[in-house]
This record gives C-alpha cells, sequence and structure tokens, in this order.
C-alpha cells in the first residue's frame, strides 16, 4: 500500500474519526469495550479536536489513514493509524 505523509489542513473531522477507529476497532484484542468506552466513547468533537497540536497526516489515495500530533512543548501527543 502507497501512503503519502502531509501537513495537517483541516483534517479535525477525518483525525477524529480515525482515533475512534483505531481506539474502538484496533485495540479490541488488548482492550475490554468497557475499556475502550472509558477511553474514547465517541468520536471526538472536531472543532476542539486537536486545536493546539501540530499535526501531520498520512493518507491513501487522497482519505486520511491516519496522523501525529505534538504539543506545544514539543511531545508528541497522538499518533494513531486506521486498523484496516
Amino acid at each position: 500500500m502507497s501512503f503519502s505523509i502531509r501537513p495537517y489542513h483541516d483534517d479535525a473531522s477525518a483525525c477524529a474519526e480515525e482515533y475512534f477507529h483505531a481506539v474502538q476497532h484496533g485495540t479490541h484484542e488488548k482492550y475490554t469495550k468497557l475499556q475502550r468506552n472509558a477511553w474514547v466513547p465517541k468520536i471526538p468533537d472536531p472543532l476542539t479536536y486537536l486545536i493546539d497540536e501540530t499535526c501531520i497526516v498520512a493518507e491513501v489515495k487522497g482519505k486520511v489513514t491516519g496522523f501525529m500530533s505534538v504539543t506545544a512543548e514539543h511531545h508528541i501527543s497522538m499518533a494513531f493509524v486506521h486498523p484496516d
């Protein structure tokens, strides 16, 4: 599978969905449903998601399939990919 990495541009909705699916579906062998729901019970609000972080996204055929974010203090905050 070929993918590309690019800067984040108004991708909050796509990243929020990738985060939800990565946790809810990609971790089902390691975490119980109760644990996954405590972690991320629903898709986060795109208006506030990643608002204060610097991000890059991975795309396959123009669709966001993962992302990584860094805080203002230069700490990795998020690193998630779609479980498929």
